[in-house]
């Protein structure tokens, strides 16, 4: 309601708005504040509900415990490029082996200020999951990761995609990402292209995790593959 004055020159009595727009105003600061506190409680439930999602899909695949033991918060996101079309990792869908032949062309995870991270890539399912006597075989491990910026990463283990001679069931590439307690020197061979089983079967995620002092992993993704991936 509007409050009412006088005006000298007219004798006419004029209705003020200003209380009028001040009640208004107020109006829709409570509604804003309202629906601002609405979006933090679905976004705080979104995050929980990514939450269950990854440790629904860890627990399912057997992940956890066949590679490790706690369930990461983080998804970490990988994607590949082939033949025009990119190729998101999503937590057990089925990648080919030519959608996986070279690395990856975008891997995101959130961070913290200076921090060194390590990403590795490595099977547990070769030759197969039944009979995992070559668990696990490293395909990729990037360490002293300067934040995001995993291009910069040193490659300890360059990258190799699927190896048909193993694709005699269905296996499961694990992507995990740890925070490192600084930058490192670490005193494993490098490994380069040339796929030499001695080299990089018999990989332990846990043991060279527990060397380092990395802790828990920070983030975590993987795909299926077989011989009918697509």
């Amino acid at each position: 309601m509007g409050v009412s004055i006088k005006d000298s020159q007219r004798g006419n009595e004029i209705k003020h708005p200003f209380k009028k727009i001040s009640f208004f105003n107020e109006a829709y600061f409570i509604t804003a504040i309202t629906f601002f506190c609405y979006c933090i409680k679905e976004s705080a439930s979104e995050v929980k509900l990514d939450s269950m999602k990854i440790k629904n899909a860890l627990n399912e695949s057997g992940i956890v415990p066949d590679v490790i033991d706690v369930f990461p918060k983080n998804a970490l996101q990988i994607e590949y490029y082939n033949k025009g079309y990119n190729k998101q990792v999503a937590f057990g869908n089925y990648l080919s082996r030519w959608n996986t032949f070279e690395e990856p062309v975008n891997v995101s995870y959130p961070t913290e200020p200076n921090a060194y991270y390590a990403l590795i890539m490595t099977d547990p399912d070769c030759p197969s999951r039944e009979k995992p006597t070559h668990r696990e075989w490293q395909h990729w491990v990037l360490v002293n990761i300067p934040g995001a910026n995993w291009t910069q990463g040193f490659r300890l283990t360059e990258y190799i995609g699927i190896l048909r001679e193993y694709e005699f069931a269905v296996h499961r590439y694990v992507f995990l990402l740890y925070k490192q307690p600084g930058k490192l020197k670490f005193t494993e061979r490098i490994l380069d292209i040339r796929p030499v089983e001695e080299w990089r079967c018999k990989f332990s995620t846990r043991n060279f995790a527990k060397k380092y002092k990395f802790g828990d992993p920070v983030a975590v993704n993987f795909f299926m593959s077989d011989l009918g991936g697509s």
